[in-house]
């Protein structure tokens, strides 16, 4: 569990290193000051799925400026390994000099380019860290924030007994209108928002660069179904942080089991049990489900993506070794509970 306090003094923060920050990119980089739209807050904190044993960490979306109707998601899955990553085709006939920098052309086609938008974000964030020589004060207090680079642009803040890392991911957001139509995507995301009670509001999904594993496709991304999906579902957000818990706590190969991984193998169980299930008197039972839930999509090497029914997560560890020493770890774990029936002897 983390701190409420501490929690607090992060958010304050954190929202005034990025008002700070995102105000003077726009009066420094007057193109940054056109295609801004907003900052999105994902990440495990924001999702309340945050636990005390990591570093803190925070992901945002830099969100750009960019009407549905100019633009068309295309060539969706055209990479067999990256079937979740399309091309954005630019459909505006007249763009302004600022939309011209974060396009380009390929056969004779307008796209929206991922690493000239995560360029522009980054030569803003540099200028405003020369400006303010690295330093911002908040509260009366002196922090020094610096970016290295990762995927993202990473900021680093320090000072003053806090420290941690705001990654800055570059974004497109779309509604449900910009869906490839009659896509295999469409036929199977809006069934699952109409049987979640997702409103029309929260029927978007973003275009999200990640120039390292792309420099001309965009992921998508469907965050905050996945946050309606989970949202008032009894225990199911402890379950997750248990299991992130027991991977930090058992260390070793435990540790190549990421959160998005955990994440989405707890989501197939919401998918497959009734609202009921998840009762807060029940949280044992739906813990030890979940890790059998696991075990079985470790043992079958098929853990995948909720949006992307033909993306399998586990294609990711290349190292079979990995996986059986997984198997095998949570294998024990299971017996021994399913012996002795005692949930505390998990997390010895």
């Amino acid at each position: 569990k983390i701190d409420e306090n501490e929690q607090k003094r992060y958010q304050g923060l954190l929202k005034f290193v990025l008002d700070t920050m995102i105000s003077k990119m726009k009066q420094t980089t007057p193109e940054f000051n056109n295609l801004y739209r907003e900052t999105y807050y994902g990440g495990s904190f924001f999702d309340g799925l945050k636990i005390g044993s990591t570093e803190q960490e925070f992901d945002l979306n830099i969100v750009f400026k960019w009407k549905a109707q100019h633009a068309e998601i295309t060539r969706l899955g055209e990479d067999k390994k990256k079937k979740n990553f399309c091309y954005i085709e630019v459909t505006k006939p007249v763009l302004s000099p600022s939309e011209e920098k974060i396009t380009f052309m390929d056969q004779g086609v307008k796209y929206l380019s991922p690493i000239k938008m995560f360029n522009m974000i980054k030569k803003s964030v540099d200028r405003v860290l020369t400006e303010i020589s690295l330093t911002i004060e908040y509260e009366g207090k002196k922090y020094r924030v610096t970016r290295h680079e990762y995927a993202p642009v990473t900021l680093k803040v320090i000072g003053n007994g806090m420290s941690f890392e705001v990654d800055l991911v570059p974004s497109i957001k779309f509604d449900f209108d910009a869906l490839p139509p009659n896509s295999e995507l469409e036929r199977h995301v809006v069934p699952l928002c109409d049987e979640f009670g997702v409103s029309k509001e929260t029927r978007n999904f973003m275009a999200i660069s990640l120039h390292r594993a792309d420099k001309y496709m965009f992921e998508l991304d469907f965050h905050d179904v996945e946050r309606r999906i989970l949202y008032n579902r009894g225990c199911v957000k402890k379950v997750i942080k248990l299991m992130k818990y027991l991977r930090d706590l058992k260390g070793g190969p435990m540790l190549k089991l990421w959160s998005h991984l955990l994440k989405t193998s707890v989501m197939h169980q919401v998918l497959r049990k009734p609202k009921s299930y998840w009762n807060n008197e029940n949280l044992v039972n739906c813990f030890m489900d979940s890790l059998r839930n696991l075990l079985d999509g470790l043992k079958r090497k098929s853990i995948t993506d909720v949006f992307f029914t033909n993306v399998n997560l586990l294609d990711r560890i290349k190292n079979n070794q990995v996986i059986q020493d997984n198997i095998g770890q949570l294998d024990r774990i299971v017996k021994r509970y399913d012996r002795d029936g005692d949930v505390m002897d998990v997390f010895k």
